[in-house]
């Protein structure tokens, strides 16, 4: 509300929806996430969180600093990096990603993870 009325003292133009919007929708999925996580590794629930968070407060440091490196590069290069980081992370979950499964031995269900 007040960029909005800042951005009209000063001429500025208003904020895009999708900008204001995306990082509450990304907040919304930070909960799944994380029970996720918590349920499928194979350790203790307080060194797999611990790990988790460590790693998502790496990936905002190096992420912007990587990203705008690139940028100076080349204005596409961005894009391109995280696509080739989404894809080894993803070929990389799914190598890893291993089946926790309850004491009493029941093994049903078919998903794969």
């Amino acid at each position: 509300m007040e960029f909005t009325i800042l951005s009209t003292k000063l001429n500025l133009p208003a904020p895009r929806a999708e900008i204001v919007a995306r990082p509450r929708l990304v907040e919304l999925l930070t909960p799944a996430v994380m029970s996720l996580t918590s349920k499928k590794a194979p350790l203790e629930q307080g060194i797999t969180m611990g790990l988790s968070n460590s790693f998502v407060s790496l990936g905002r440091i190096a992420g912007p600093s990587l990203a705008g490196f690139l940028f100076d590069v080349n204005y596409n290069l961005p894009f391109w990096g995280g696509a080739v980081v989404m894809v080894v992370g993803f070929f990389v979950g799914m190598r890893t990603m291993t089946d926790k499964h309850d004491d009493t031995g029941d093994k049903s269900g078919d998903s794969p993870l």
